[in-house]
């Protein structure tokens, strides 16, 4: 199984819970090559989002060919979201939910599953959750979003994306 996280720079938590979420924590055995970790700066955003699934996440499951594309979709990454702080709007979570629709169309046979999880601030995860759909759906927007005008920084998520492209290299040679 390839699975695939996009998570803030967190750290340790604790004895419990060693792992950092770095990106050369790639998994252990057999499994080695296939935990992928983004560990994105604060602030990384629409453009840092979607560079990273077509730099990294289209090329994985391309080289992958998974029978099932299975999303933990959380709306912690959203612009107002306390904890995750990610500058995500419902622009981005729109157009993540439609480059997943493709994948897996071209990829799957269209077998694809969203599981709520995530998200802090109420009101502007659902909103966020309605665009990952309307993109899975392949509407357009539906309602106006609140969380556009912060500035997003294009290359901010450029070091995270060399950091997990390098960490994965070896058994995935088709990243770049």
């Amino acid at each position: 199984m390839l699975t695939i996280s996009w998570h803030m720079r967190h750290g340790s938590w604790g004895e419990s819970h060693p792992q950092t979420g770095s990106a050369f924590e790639i998994g252990e055995g057999a499994g080695r090559g296939f935990n992928v970790n983004f560990n994105l700066r604060f602030g990384t955003g629409d453009i840092g989002y979607l560079a990273a699934f077509e730099r990294v996440v289209a090329p994985l499951l391309r080289a992958y060919r998974p029978d099932l594309i299975l999303v933990a979709s959380g709306q912690d990454a959203s612009s107002y979201d306390p904890n995750g702080r990610m500058n995500l709007t419902m622009r981005g979570f729109r157009a993540l939910g439609a480059a997943t629709r493709a994948l897996a169309d071209e990829l799957c046979g269209g077998r694809l599953a969203l599981v709520q999880e995530g998200g802090y601030a109420r009101t502007y995860a659902a909103l966020c959750l309605l665009a990952t759909v309307e993109g899975v759906l392949g509407e357009e927007g539906s309602l106006p979003d609140p969380g556009a005008a912060y500035p997003d920084d294009p290359g901010i998520a450029d070091g995270p994306l060399r950091d997990t492209v390098q960490a994965l290299s070896l058994f995935w040679p088709g990243l770049r």
